[in-house]
């Protein structure tokens, strides 16, 4: 059973905007040619890997890697590292990658878009290139894993309108909690904000 509590959140600092954005752009005429979205980084030995949702002309996505010593002037691969194949992920594609180190693994969760909805989906690698999809996990769309166990369980967040939580015994099966641990005010979307 997961239990969760308000003594549980953790506070967030002020980000400020980089004067030369952006820092990474849409190029060329294969898989990240009309757009580059949503990065998740994370700083290993000294260098930012950034995992970038790519998007071709069609419109399918997929997962790019670029790297930088600085973490503002990155060199991409010339491939994806994570690409559609499976039903959870087609046509539309891989999208909103984000990653976290626990151990020696890096797990990275993205949104698989398809008719049948944006299930969270997770990745495990041990070298950043090469990726074991283990599919859904949850299914809503924007997983993000915590790093340290909680009440001796991991947890990620997940959603876009109501933020949820699920726990997990082994970072691959999780169990969603009820209740939403944050919901927008009443008429917030109604404002067009």
């Amino acid at each position: 059973q997961c239990a969760w509590s308000e003594n549980n959140l953790f506070p967030f600092k002020q980000f400020i905007k980089y004067e030369k954005n952006p820092i990474l752009s849409p190029r060329g005429n294969g898989f990240e040619s009309k757009g580059t979205y949503t990065p998740g980084v994370i700083l290993v030995d000294d260098t930012f890997y950034m995992f970038y949702r790519a998007q071709n002309e069609k419109g399918q996505s997929s997962i790019g890697l670029a790297k930088s010593e600085d973490g503002i002037n990155f060199k991409r691969n010339s491939k994806p590292v994570i690409a559609p194949e499976f039903d959870y992920e087609l046509p539309g594609g891989c999208e909103d990658p984000r990653i976290v180190r626990i151990g020696n693994t890096f797990y990275l969760t993205y949104t698989g878009y398809s008719p049948k909805g944006t299930p969270s989906c997770l990745a495990l690698s041990k070298d950043l290139i090469h990726w074991k999809k283990y599919g859904p996990i949850v299914k809503n769309k924007s997983a993000a894993i915590i790093n340290e166990k909680i009440n001796g369980k991991y947890w990620l967040y997940f959603g876009d309108r109501n933020i949820r939580i699920a726990c997990s015994s082994d970072m691959i099966h999780w169990q969603v909690v009820d209740e939403p641990v944050l919901r927008p005010r009443k008429g917030y979307f109604d404002e067009g904000l």
